[in-house]
């Protein structure tokens, strides 16, 4: 088996947009946090009484 075909490759470096990744991932983060609290917020801000619907 010839070996010199294989190490006679030139190697090829990749270029990672790490500042768009860091953005992308920063604003995925946050939508998932804000669309998870929003909610919960919302119905945790009405009293128990108010979420059955019973007047007192």
């Amino acid at each position: 088996m010839e070996r010199t075909a294989l190490l006679s490759v030139p190697p090829s470096s990749i270029e990672i947009p790490w500042p768009l990744l860091a953005t992308t991932t920063t604003a995925c983060a946050t939508l998932a946090v804000l669309s998870t609290l929003a909610p919960a917020w919302l119905s945790l801000r009405r009293g128990a009484v108010g979420l059955a619907g019973v007047r007192e």
